[in-house]
């Protein structure tokens, strides 16, 4: 199977800012805090220039499992493990 190709920004665009993705994603769960639950990455991909990120945005992106259980849950199905995966490629291009 090909991986699906997402333009991040596109995706982040997409989210309605429900929180439904928060009550399932570990990295969230684990340290609650909102920059590494799905929701905040999403706002960092947004935000953030490329390869321009603070320390804790990129933290936040980097510490992301990609389990996919934010895609799960997401009601207007957002593809928010992809996006994930696309902005770590970019810091990844970055640094």
């Amino acid at each position: 199977m090909r991986p699906v190709r997402v333009d991040p920004e596109e995706e982040a665009g997409k989210c309605v800012w429900c929180g439904f993705c928060e009550f399932v994603c570990p990295t969230y769960l684990a340290v609650r805090e909102r920059a590494y639950g799905p929701r905040g990455r999403l706002r960092i991909i947004l935000t953030a220039v490329d390869g321009d990120l603070t320390p804790t945005a990129f933290r936040a992106i980097e510490t992301c499992l990609v389990c996919g259980a934010c895609d799960e849950v997401c009601p207007v199905g957002i593809n928010i493990s992809s996006a994930i995966r696309a902005a770590k490629a970019r810091i990844a291009a970055h640094i």
